[in-house]
């Protein structure tokens, strides 16, 4: 579901440029859609990704710590996420070096921009292209950045759960990741830095510490309820989860939009993916449908082609059509995800999945 999202805010963003860094609204077939409340429900599931992210990478350590079971080491860890990340996303920053900034000439490839992305370093490395008089960015290839703030949290999650096995030490890891994280926001935001100080692991931290918490709890069994009572509970909590994300990005007043937004977005994913986890919901039932499963299966994919696709496939062949108006809206959307699902099945079947497969032939063998 959030990668549907995303898709859809990127076909707004290509068909329509921003105003004023506002996406215009659309009528299409009389009926007035607002562009920015898609970029809103966007960056909603982006963090939301965040959050859920967490949960599904700690809960392996949560549940060892439940049953009191030894941690798998770092290594393990650090090869399947590198086996699941890279070669695709190693794959899509050549094809888009050579054919999208090569041939069609939409941007002079710098070598060292493209190799310090395509290993994540794109904070350490700022300051070095601020002396150049070269602009870093938030990613390389379009709309992939809040990848680089997964990895360095991959990178220190192993590091993390070792320090937080038990108790009291979980609590104080997650107080200070939240302070830190709200400190930061409060001090490098104001400041009109480059975006990526204002938009990195430390500004995102407590959406990776509430889906830690999510996980920590889901796993030692300390939000059982039965009955009807659990039933409501949960069912109240996925929606106090949803109302929490939507006003934090619709209803609070501007001047609690750098810090509390954030926060109140962590808040809500936090009873999001718990109320979703410990109830049955129409919301659960639609996500779990067999047409959601597929689009999650392919969903890494998805977002690293469809900017890609949209704005140097879909689009321009509509306009070399003469294609405008609401027919131009109606056919981006349609073109965009046919196209997208097909090269998104593709590159997860022949890329992404022979190494998943690796990584789980030589895990099974060292079992």
């Amino acid at each position: 579901m959030a990668i549907l999202f995303v898709v859809v805010c990127h076909v707004w963003c290509s068909a329509a440029p921003s105003r004023g860094g506002e996406l215009p609204d659309w009528v299409v077939w009389g009926v007035c859609v607002r562009g920015q409340a898609i970029a809103y429900l966007a960056a909603i599931s982006v963090r939301l990704f965040f959050v859920l992210s967490a949960f599904l990478l700690y809960l392996p350590y949560a549940m060892r710590v439940a049953k009191a079971q030894e941690f798998s080491s770092p290594q393990k860890f650090y090869r399947r996420r590198a086996l699941r990340i890279l070669p695709a996303y190693w794959f899509v920053i050549i094809f888009y070096t050579v054919v999208c900034a090569g041939i069609m000439n939409r941007e002079a490839p710098n070598l060292l921009r493209i190799v310090i992305n395509a290993f994540f370093l794109q904070l350490p490395a700022e300051p070095l292209f601020a002396r150049l008089g070269l602009k870093m960015g938030l990613d390389y290839i379009p709309g992939t950045w809040s990848l680089t703030p997964e990895i360095w949290f991959y990178a220190v999650l192993p590091w993390v759960a070792l320090m937080t096995r038990k108790d009291i030490s979980f609590a104080c890891v997650f107080v200070l990741t939240l302070a830190a994280a709200i400190f930061y926001r409060a001090t490098i935001n104001p400041m009109n830095l480059p975006e990526v100080y204002q938009t990195n692991v430390l500004s995102l931290a407590d959406y990776f510490a509430f889906g830690m918490l999510a996980a920590r709890l889901y796993a030692g069994n300390l939000l059982d309820m039965s009955g009807v009572c659990g039933v409501v509970f949960w069912r109240l909590g996925t929606y106090l989860g949803l109302v929490l994300c939507l006003h934090a990005w619709f209803g609070l007043p501007a001047r609690y939009k750098n810090i509390g937004m954030e926060l109140e977005t962590a808040v809500g994913g936090f009873l999001l993916v718990l109320g979703l986890l410990k109830s049955r919901t129409a919301l659960r039932a639609l996500m779990e449908s067999r047409v959601f499963c597929f689009l999650g299966k392919i969903s890494y994919s998805l977002f690293l082609w469809n900017i890609i696709l949209i704005y140097y496939g879909a689009k321009p062949c509509l306009l070399a059509l003469g294609i405008s108006g609401t027919w131009f809206y109606t056919l981006l959307a349609l073109t965009a995800g046919v196209v997208c699902v097909i090269v998104g099945w593709i590159s997860y079947t022949y890329i992404e999945l022979p190494f998943l497969s690796k990584s789980s032939s030589a895990q099974a063998q060292r079992g």
